[in-house]
């Protein structure tokens, strides 16, 4: 137990700390990293995704929710095809057929594949408005009935609001007070394009009549016709100011630049506002554990600063084959990221058909947008999409899929299953891609990072790998495991490992995992490694270093492995606890009485309002130069609160709000002790007695802050831990028992850590 020199300062940081204020607005849902920079899986890890779009089985696309089209069997059958493949989440689509189910309260069929992403361990993104309905409040209505129903479903991931929306999505929309777009200022400003006189003519043309929706009085169409070729006047003069540019360049760019269209951008962003503020308000409401974005097409307007309103950001971005377009496409993820730094970023469509591509060329060019979006701290990409479609149906896109219409696998399902196992497995920092044009081979790509080295094409090279095939190919070498380098080639290749990847004591052992045939392996006179692979799969190297204790002594400290997040003893990963740079956590986790009462960490060093910290499961440690160099217990639950995180502890931890700290204002410390203590009345005895028992309770729980009764439990919230007295039997507790919850495990899975922090660390080497 703690010293009581650090009792002593617990006591004196409690009576100087600030009660958390009631009413704080809900700042950010559960499932976006606490630096806002990744999403979040289901157990609360970081991730980077790997995701697809489905629009429903081979013979059906775009018809999977009509009558007599709906089969669970066969949408079964895809989802495990996805989790095979490594695939992560999938977006599916509220189509039509399904909305007009919905409207009349038939739930089975959106049920049922909500049921079985969660049977195959996957979440939906949920993309909301595909019918096109201008009714803003009708879509907001429909959305937030769809968010009700799905509230704390594992299967759900996060709500798209619509696919695409477009200038005339917004500018033609229906609202109750009409936005900035449908009024005549900004004609004003720039003048008229379409003088008043001649709309009634216009819209008697063919032009008029594919422009202007019949809907529209005279004086609407006025207004949208002019503000319609304002933004293609705007679009032309950032295309020519981008193409002059060059470098990367983009209109979104020249929109920063530009003082002239500021006030038209400054009433589109206005627009753009009015048509999310009451889409997301009802989104938040109906479930605001998840988080909301729109899939944008337009960069535009996926730049502008209404989009803040989204909990993470998403545009879609078609490459071709060449080096210099994926170069571009991740030039412009660039520039829409900075416009919202502080928002995950995915892109939420990319792909390239194979109607008129070979598909190994194809798969190149994806795999190298995936990993370019990683270098790139990006929080992932959407595949276009999971199945091919049948022909003659929307030819454009029915060879995209990751499957082919025999539900045969492309080259990139591989490269998919590879990133998906390294990223997942990974502790280190994102690495760098670069990318080239390879003549008959199409492309070639390198991505470096600290553990890993991932190669496409015929012939490629990258750090300490070099990549030789007949034909187009990708490979991936990572040594996050001391024990073992993983090698995962696509198809035939050989590959050169530098002379330091394996100790020269080390066995030349090459062992076939799965279905991969068995390869050659050899010393070449300059001590590299020579590999000959026949073909596609995943081949280890051991490396005869010895198996390392689930927890060992490091210098300054000690490594933990029992969080990493894998099976015990399957992996390496974990946390340090050290003294290291004079922040003498390791001290502290030793006087505060170790795992018995930290637990074992479940975060790296970071900062996090200017102090060093370190989580561990019960409690968070936080570095005070300030107080004369000690570590604190921070009051995680008021952090949690402080953070937004109070609708995701009541769904999905049975943990109350806190209650209004307003009549501690003016107390002494005494009465404020005695207010909260007093929470303590209104639960059982032997849940009042468990609080106070506990030696020093006041540093190990906080002040209780709230108390509610649930269907099976009675809960005490303090400020830095919950106390459940269970009412019936659960997998974990009897009835009658008593548990405390683990409030940095609580806090990460919440998301409130920053997103490496949270990643368990490579094993030192």
């Amino acid at each position: 137990m703690p010293n009581a020199h650090l009792l002593a300062r617990i006591l004196l940081l409690l009576l100087a700390s600030v009660m958390v204020q009631p009413g704080a607005a809900l700042a950010d849902p559960a499932r976006v990293s606490g630096d806002r920079q990744r999403l979040l899986a289901a157990d609360g890890q970081p991730w980077f995704l790997v995701a697809v779009n489905y629009e429903g089985p081979f013979d059906r696309a775009w018809q999977m929710w009509e009558d007599g089209q709906f089969d669970e069997a066969r949408i079964d059958q895809d989802f495990a095809r996805a989790a095979t493949a490594g695939v992560q989440a999938i977006r599916i689509f509220v189509q039509p057929a399904l909305q007009k189910d919905l409207a009349k309260d038939q739930w089975q069929k959106l049920d049922t594949v909500v049921a079985l992403a969660e049977k195959r361990n996957l979440q939906l993104i949920v993309s909301l408005h595909d019918d096109g309905d201008p009714n803003v409040a009708a879509a907001a209505q429909m959305a937030g009935k769809i968010a009700a129903r799905l509230r704390g479903r594992r299967g759900v991931l996060a709500y798209d609001v619509k696919n695409e929306p477009r200038f005339g999505d917004l500018a033609l929309g229906r609202y109750e007070t009409p936005p900035a777009l449908q009024k005549a200022d900004v004609i004003a400003a720039y003048g008229e394009r379409l003088p008043r006189a001649e709309v009634a003519a216009y819209r008697q043309s063919d032009d008029g009549k594919a422009t202007v929706p019949s809907r529209l009085t005279d004086d609407q169409a006025w207004v949208y016709v002019n503000v319609l070729r304002l933004y293609r006047e705007f679009l032309a003069e950032g295309a020519a100011w981008a193409a002059a540019k060059g470098g990367g360049a983009s209109t979104v760019d020249f929109a920063r630049e530009s003082a002239q269209w500021k006030p038209f951008l400054d009433a589109y962003d206005a627009t753009l506002r009015a048509w999310l503020t009451p889409q997301v308000e009802a989104l938040r409401k109906a479930d605001p554990t998840r988080p909301v974005t729109v899939d944008h097409v337009d960069a535009v307007l996926a730049s502008l600063p209404a989009n803040s309103l989204l909990d993470y950001q998403t545009f879609h971005r078609y490459s071709t084959t060449t080096a210099a377009s994926i170069r571009a496409t991740l030039a412009l993820v660039r520039s829409l990221r900075s416009s919202q730094p502080n928002s995950p970023f995915v892109l939420g469509e990319f792909g390239i058909a194979t109607e008129t591509v070979d598909p190994a060329r194809a798969g190149l060019v994806e795999a190298a947008t995936y990993l370019g979006l990683l270098a790139e701290n990006a929080a992932g990409g959407v595949k276009w999409m999971l199945n091919d479609m049948p022909e003659g149906y929307n030819m454009r896109e029915r060879t995209l899929g990751m499957f082919d219409r025999e539900a045969k696998p492309k080259p990139v399902v591989g490269a998919m299953n590879a990133l998906a196992w390294y990223t997942r497995r990974s502790g280190a920092s994102v690495g760098k891609l670069t990318v080239a044009d390879d003549g008959p081979a199409g492309l070639r790509y390198a991505y470096v990072a600290d553990d890993a080295v991932a190669l496409g094409g015929t012939a490629s090279s990258g750090g300490p790998v070099r990549l030789i095939a007949e034909s187009p190919v990708q490979a991936l070498v990572t040594w996050t495991e001391p024990v073992e380098l993983r090698v995962w080639v696509g198809g035939k290749a050989r590959l050169t490992l530098g002379p330091t990847m394996l100790p020269d004591g080390a066995a030349l052992q090459l062992r076939p995992q799965d279905s991969a045939l068995p390869g050659a392996i050899q010393r070449l006179p300059d001590k590299s490694l020579q590999l000959d692979l026949p073909g596609a799969g995943w081949y280890l190297l051991p490396t005869g270093a010895t198996p390392r204790p689930v927890e060992y002594d490091i210098p300054n400290g000690r490594f933990f492995t029992q969080t990493n997040g894998q099976p015990a003893g399957t992996s390496s990963r974990g946390f340090r606890v050290t003294n290291d740079d004079g922040v003498r956590f390791w001290d502290a986790f030793n006087a505060y009485g170790g795992t018995d009462v930290l637990g074992y960490p479940v975060t790296r060093r970071f900062s996090l309002d200017g102090f060093t910290v370190q989580a561990f499961q019960k409690a968070v440690l936080q570095w005070r130069p300030d107080q004369g160099n000690v570590a604190w217990l921070l009051n995680t639950f008021d952090a949690l609160h402080d953070a937004g995180k109070d609708d995701w502890l009541e769904t999905y931890r049975q943990t109350p709000r806190p209650a209004d700290t307003a009549p501690d204002a003016g107390l002494a410390w005494e009465q404020v002790m005695a207010r909260h203590i007093a929470f303590l009345d209104k639960v059982p005895a032997a849940l009042r007695s468990r609080y106070l028992a506990e030696p020093e309770w006041l540093a190990r729980f906080g002040l209780p802050v709230s108390t509610a009764e649930y269907p099976d439990s009675v809960v005490v919230r303090g400020q830095r831990a919950t106390l459940q007295l269970w009412k019936e039997d659960r997998p974990w507790a009897v009835k009658g028992q008593i548990t405390v919850s683990n409030g940095g495990d609580l806090a990460k899975e919440a998301g409130l850590w920053p997103w490496l922090a949270s990643t368990p660390e490579n094993a030192p080497k």
